[in-house]
């Protein structure tokens, strides 16, 4: 009679680590806006509504999370204000899917309602996307977006990539045509490296577009107060004119019990008034 052999007696028990959360992601994506066991609707600030699942968005968000613990948003609709309406979808979209497909137009957007709802990886994932996607051709609309939504550590990566890149960046017509005020703002940060270059870009500015020769003194004079505060010597490259660093690039203006600081006032991201909130 032919032995048996026993290989749980022979032989190192065999294992197999399985990537749960590929796995997991992969059935939660099919449920993204589906009926099927929805017990929440968000409501995004223009109105669109999303069905959705309160363990899959508290799991992904802390900011949900904390939300939801108290259970009065069960079956009810959840008005969302203050981030993107598009960029909100994705960042949802990404808690059902494990991924978020992010294109250079919508990820500072997508990058402001993540860091406000406090999805892990997220945000700092997009802020590296976003510095190494910086060109001449695109450095002046990434500076103007990443004002908008006050993520600085972005702002002084443009800056810095228009000082080292400083003739060719003079030339192109995203300097040449930008507003006054990134104009001041691309000045002010060169100047913090150094002074000339802040001269050259503000007679470059002002002598290639009508009408800008009565912004001169102003510029000038933003021009003036950095170098003074400066002491005439500039900063290092990598140093922030909030002082920040280290992970704290952007300004959240997050209080207790809200998200996002808008300028009236009116602090929050959500409201218990199933969607008749305005965002003034």
């Amino acid at each position: 009679m032919a032995s048996i052999l026993h290989l749980s007696q022979n032989a190192p028990e065999a294992r197999l680590i399985i990537n749960m959360p590929n796995v997991l992601t992969t059935g939660t994506s099919d449920y993204y806006n589906n009926q099927d066991f929805s017990d929440i609707t968000v409501v995004c600030p223009n109105g669109h509504q999303i069905l959705c699942h309160q363990i899959i968005l508290a799991a992904a968000s802390k900011r949900f999370a904390g939300v939801l613990r108290t259970g009065q948003f069960t079956g009810q609709k959840l008005p969302v204000q203050g981030v993107d309406s598009d960029a909100l979808e994705k960042v949802i979209m990404s808690c059902y899917k494990g991924e978020c497909d992010v294109s250079l137009s919508i990820a500072l957007p997508i990058f402001d309602a993540a860091s406000k709802l406090e999805v892990p990886g997220l945000p700092a994932a997009i802020e590296k996307f976003v510095k190494e996607s910086i060109t001449l051709n695109n450095c002046c609309l990434i500076l103007d977006a990443a004002v908008r939504h006050r993520v600085e550590s972005i702002c002084d990566a443009c800056i810095i990539f228009a000082k080292k890149n400083f003739n060719d960046f003079m030339r192109t017509s995203g300097f040449q045509n930008c507003d006054v005020d990134i104009a001041a703002r691309i000045c002010k940060g060169l100047a913090r490296f150094q002074a000339q270059l802040a001269t050259e870009a503000i007679d470059t500015w002002v002598m290639t577009g009508q009408g800008r020769g009565s912004f001169r003194r102003n510029l000038s004079d933003m021009v003036n107060d950095v170098i003074q505060a400066y002491g005439g010597d500039g900063v290092k490259e990598g140093s922030t004119e909030s002082g920040g660093g280290g992970g704290n690039s952007k300004t959240h203006g997050i209080a207790s019990g809200s998200v996002n600081n808008n300028s009236n006032g009116n602090n929050h991201i959500y409201s218990n008034n199933n969607g008749n909130n305005n965002n003034n």
